[in-house]
């Protein structure tokens, strides 16, 4: 939407993908700069396209520590599972973002 970005990390704030991998190269592998090809965010619809650069895109190793982290501080709730309740990964990755694309 042409707004600047706001990175809060670990105390520190940063305004762009540059910035942050700058400030926090540890946590910032990986990182896209791109078009997630919504199939309609003005609509709500915060799917994925085919074409989507988020897809397959997650580090599995990251995200299962993500896991783990969320699992530890509410015990008995998942993440396990995309908005539509699909589990990841579909693909040979995880799909970045609230859903899996199959």
């Amino acid at each position: 939407n042409g707004l600047p970005v706001r990175i809060k990390w670990e105390g520190g704030r940063v305004y762009d993908l540059a910035a942050f991998q700058s400030a926090f190269p540890s946590k910032a592998t990986g990182s896209l700069k791109a078009d997630p090809l919504l199939v309609n965010p003005s609509g709500n619809d915060f799917h994925l396209q085919a074409s989507s650069p988020a897809i397959d895109a997650g580090s599995s190793e990251t995200i299962n520590k993500v896991f783990s982290i969320f699992e530890s501080l509410y015990p008995g709730q998942s993440i396990r599972v995309d908005y539509d309740k699909k589990t990841r990964p579909q693909g040979a990755g995880h799909d970045i973002g609230a859903f899996e694309l199959k």
